[in-house]
């Protein structure tokens, strides 16, 4: 169909805990700029590389992109970004909610593979831990440093054995929700390719190093 592409959603489980599916749509294709470049990015970056190809990622709209299969293990990609982190996060908790029959618990357990539960909601950051002293309303009035908390993240694992990953990222208002089996291979790529997500922060130009003057 000329002019159209192929959009792709991650639908939910059912309160009573049905497995989550992928459905395809026709839709037209916006441009989504500041995603797609984040994505391209991200694909060329680090431990990343090689695990979000721009050719497997569609944009649903100017502010959502959906990436199918775009590594093993990995189902689909759902990156959203957000006006303000008020509504980021009512967002991310409307999604955890979806995951988790209804409810929400905060700063419990965790999401790596050594976490004794199949499920786990904490904050994280850039210096590669997962701190439990913030909460969602801290996060999302803004009052917590990129340096405390960079983000959340929620996990879970279906009776089927499918993991969901749903996370945030305050710099650039981002919500991500990765979605695979087995659940080694999507904690494996979340760990390198929420790190490698660049966006644009709260708005400043990016600082570019300059030479020194000749004295």
């Amino acid at each position: 169909m000329a002019g159209a592409g192929v959009a792709w959603a991650l639908m939910p489980a059912s309160p009573a805990g049905g497995s989550r599916s992928i459905s395809m749509a026709s839709a037209s294709r916006p441009v989504a700029g500041e995603l797609m470049a984040a994505i391209r990015l991200a694909d060329q970056s680090g431990s990343a590389k090689g695990l979000l190809p721009q050719a497997d990622c569609l944009p649903d709209s100017m502010t959502m992109v959906t990436c199918m299969a775009p590594a093993p293990g990995i189902t689909g990609v759902v990156l959203s970004t957000y006006p303000s982190l008020q509504t980021l996060y009512s967002a991310y908790a409307a999604k955890v909610k979806s995951l988790n029959s209804g409810a929400i618990q905060q700063n419990y357990q965790d999401c790596g593979l050594t976490s004794p539960s199949a499920a786990g909601e904490v904050a994280w950051n850039h210096q590669f831990r997962h701190p439990r002293a913030y909460s969602i309303a801290q996060m999302a009035s803004g009052r917590v440093t990129s340096l405390e908390a960079a983000g959340r993240v929620f996990c879970t694992m279906t009776d089927s054995a499918q993991e969901d990953m749903v996370w945030t990222q305050d710099d650039g208002k981002l919500m991500g929700w990765v979605a695979g089996a087995p659940h080694e291979d999507v904690w494996n790529w979340w760990m390198a390719v929420h790190h490698n997500l660049v966006l644009g922060g709260a708005g400043s130009p990016v600082k570019v190093p300059m030479p020194m003057p000749s004295r």
